[in-house]
């Protein structure tokens, strides 16, 4: 059994039927990205001797324009790897955790005029992760996957009603005192 039939297979008990076309269209956009993508798979240990610099982007250096003309003073740190803190599109309710869409880059972190189009965003941040190839820096970064903004589409479409099939995406209660310990760790941040 290859990969895809696991990973279909594994898909089709988690989800409802109906999100079988999300999954062909995921499973295409791999294809595609690994063509273009050149694997580390020779190194499979390179985190061991890592020397990683952790950051927020805007806090470091207000964009990843401006991240991009660090770069050098990095790698003359002798930094191999970037950890890049929350940089998906985000309503910055929870410091960047609470991701809305995990196909975009936080807007204000690209430095661009506001009518740039998704492929000047995209574009600009493929530039900057291969600067940072091309010094030796490998970029990681923070993403939650355990839940997602109130403003994520699936969020929104769960709900509408209680049979939708994003709605076993989430936990809920009628109880408002149920989770209100469970508070938003990085409020304000």
């Amino acid at each position: 059994m290859n990969l895809y039939s696991n990973l279909k297979d594994h898909w089709d008990k988690l989800y409802p039927a109906n999100t079988r076309k999300q999954l062909e269209d995921f499973i295409q956009e791999i294809d595609k990205a690994k063509q273009s993508i050149e694997y580390a798979s020779h190194q499979p240990e390179w985190y061991k001797d890592a020397i990683v610099y952790s950051l927020y982007v805007d806090l470091f250096n207000s964009d990843f324009i401006g991240l991009k003309k660090k770069l050098d003073y990095l790698q003359a740190l002798g930094v191999n790897c970037l950890w890049l803190l929350p940089i998906l599109d985000s309503p910055m309710k929870d410091a960047g955790f609470d991701i809305r869409n995990y196909d975009r880059i936080r807007f204000e972190l690209l430095g661009l005029p506001e009518d740039a189009s998704l492929e000047e965003q995209r574009k600009l941040f493929r530039e900057f992760l291969q600067e940072a190839h091309d010094r030796g820096i490998k970029v990681i970064f923070d993403i939650a996957i355990n839940h997602t903004s109130d403003e994520h589409p699936w969020f929104q479409e769960s709900r509408k009603s209680e049979d939708n099939p994003y709605r076993d995406f989430y936990h809920w209660s009628k109880d408002t005192n149920l989770y209100k310990a469970a508070r938003i760790i990085f409020e304000g941040l």
